[in-house]
């Protein structure tokens, strides 16, 4: 959105009826209203609206969703919403420290997992895989993309790189 659209979204109660979206149950419906208030989260009025109207906290509880995308796009809208002293305090509050570090840990873990069974295939092993499971996958590379810049969003509030480095 541009400036002039985003302006008209915030003052006419846009970013409330979005932010209601939210507190949604179905998941989808907190993702699309997740990424409509990222797309205006690009002036300091809109941030802070978004923040105060619950958009960090849904966006840090969207991290803790077993669907990449749901967290691709969830690190992408919070990288928008953490750009000053004030809403990196309300990142760490909300525990979206942790929660962050728990998303990296686990696309760490499914990368090395992946890598050691094609390193074991390239050379020619034979790799049972358990049943009930299946052979391990390549992360989705957008999510990756989209938690590291997440991570380095965060990581520009000096408030929030020093719990980052506590870790």
């Amino acid at each position: 959105f541009d400036s002039e659209s985003r302006t008209e979204i915030r003052e006419n109660q846009g970013l409330l009826a979005l932010s209601n979206c939210l507190s949604s149950t179905n998941w989808r419906v907190q993702e699309e209203a997740l990424m409509a208030l990222a797309n205006c989260a690009f002036d300091i009025p809109c941030k802070q609206t978004i923040g105060s109207l619950g958009g960090m906290k849904n966006g840090i509880s969207l991290l803790s969703n077993p669907a990449d995308i749901v967290v691709a796009n969830a690190c992408v809208a919070l990288s928008r919403l953490v750009f000053d002293f004030m809403s990196g305090t309300d990142f760490m509050e909300q525990e979206g420290v942790p929660q962050l570090y728990t998303v990296l840990d686990r696309y760490v873990v499914a990368y090395q997992a992946y890598r050691e069974y094609q390193d074991k295939i390239d050379a020619g092993e034979e790799v049972a895989i358990p049943d009930g499971e299946t052979e391990p996958q390549l992360p989705d590379l957008k999510l990756g993309k989209s938690i590291l810049e997440n991570c380095k969003a965060c990581g520009e509030q000096g408030n929030v790189r020093q719990m980052m480095r506590q870790g």
